[in-house]
């Protein structure tokens, strides 16, 4: 009797750990997931920034 509590213990634990490793990789992926989201905004963000910029420059090119 023993024994198998032992074994239901173990497996138990085993899976535990199991699903521990699941939980962080699904955590890390969602946290590359969103690095890279936040990166591609602060990129677009940059391009805008600098359309907007060329645009007053090419303006301020045609009015002189």
């Amino acid at each position: 009797m023993t024994s198998e509590a032992e074994d239901l213990s173990r497996e138990a634990e085993v899976n535990s750990r199991a699903r521990d490793k699941e939980i962080r990789q699904i955590e890390d992926k969602a946290n590359r997931v969103m690095t890279e989201a936040m990166d591609a905004k602060r990129a677009k963000e940059a391009a805008e920034i600098q359309a907007r910029r060329s645009e007053v420059e090419l303006q301020s090119m045609k009015d002189q």
